[in-house]
């Protein structure tokens, strides 16, 4: 057990081992029970420990099978990368007892919200209570054990599970494992209720506006007299492309691809510099020409995710092209590195 609740020198207190079925009498004549209970102060690395051999009787309770809760799970905010809070909306299976020590609450979460949150920032919480008092947690199987909070029978609420960032694209592979949250409610040491989730699949997350992206065209570095295309003759041509820094950092990009659907002919080729100095090309970045399975003019922008970017260093992308038409016109996408 780790972050165990704090108490004072010369406190008795006592340590439950709930959900515990016992034994028959003979079986524990035969294999009595040791138990070895050790505190330990890792401040000053000294350890207190407690022997308790040849246990032949308990006081347990058969724990029989737990009542299962209703509710639908619910999030703040179905964005994703949002920061938010998930929930259960139910009814308070029994009224508890704060200063009751066998009763108490137990989290535990499998995967999903798991690969995007370090476990021990969630805060078990209600819109009722305010926020669980933790007794210990083990940081290794995502379990915290909480103090039930005083709660009359049937209260209708909202168990929240706080501090909680919604996956991003990229995180998507990770979350898709298990995604279980199991919430077990103790009363007289046995856990009488569970609540057992499924949490959501990641293709309900919004996608939203996750990379903002700004584009300028501009006009032909060389234009033509009459400002009318001839496709026989290239055009050169700037295209201003930059990320808000918020939607770039730590967002494992991979790569952008350029689809021009209207003016142009044919590519010859394709650079990319900053554009705060206009003879500095970028070398991290590599642009490549490509036509799709549309026959569309596409650029490829590769190493995204590797190069050092900053607002002040937008990309341009300087294209030498022969025109089919007066408009240049072009769609862009942006990939994580799983796709």
């Amino acid at each position: 057990m780790e972050r165990f609740a704090s108490f004072s020198s010369g406190t008795t207190f006592e340590i439950a081992f709930d959900n515990f079925n016992n034994p028959s009498l003979q079986e524990l004549f035969l294999v009595p029970i040791n138990m070895r209970i050790s505190l330990m102060d890792r401040i000053n690395n000294d350890v207190w420990t407690s022997n308790f051999p040849s246990v032949y009787v308990s006081d347990s309770h058969n724990i029989g099978i737990p009542t299962q809760i209703g509710g639908h799970f619910n999030r703040g905010s179905a964005n994703r990368g949002a920061s938010t809070f998930h929930y259960n909306v139910m009814n308070w299976p029994y009224t508890s007892n704060y200063n009751d020590i066998t009763e108490k609450v137990v989290m535990k979460i499998s995967g999903g919200i798991t690969c995007c949150n370090n476990y021990d920032n969630f805060v078990l919480d209600s819109n009722v209570t305010g926020a669980f008092a933790e007794l210990w947690t083990d940081k290794v199987a995502n379990i915290t054990v909480y103090r039930t909070p005083s709660i009359n029978y049937n209260t209708y609420m909202q168990l929240q599970i706080k501090n909680v960032n919604n996956p991003w694209a990229y995180q998507r592979d990770t979350y898709e494992q298990i995604k279980e949250i199991e919430v077990l409610f103790y009363d007289n040491y046995k856990n009488t209720y569970i609540k057992q989730i499924d949490q959501f699949d990641f293709s309900s997350y919004n996608r939203g506006s996750e990379i903002t992206v700004d584009t300028n065209l501009g006009s032909p570095i060389h234009p033509p007299k009459s400002f009318s295309y001839h496709s026989d003759y290239p055009m050169v041509y700037d295209i201003e492309y930059y990320f808000t820094t918020s939607s770039f950092a730590n967002r494992e990009l991979d790569e952008t691809i350029l689809k021009f659907t209207s003016g142009v002919k044919e590519i010859e080729w394709a650079i990319i510099r900053y554009s705060t100095s206009p003879e500095i090309v970028n070398n991290v970045l590599q642009v490549s020409i490509f036509k799709d399975s549309s026959n569309y003019w596409c650029l490829r922008i590769k190493g995204m995710d590797d190069n050092l970017y900053s607002s002040s260093q937008r990309w341009i992308i300087r294209m030498r092209f022969y025109p089919n038409g007066n408009t240049l016109s072009y769609v862009s996408y942006t990939y994580n590195f799983n796709g």
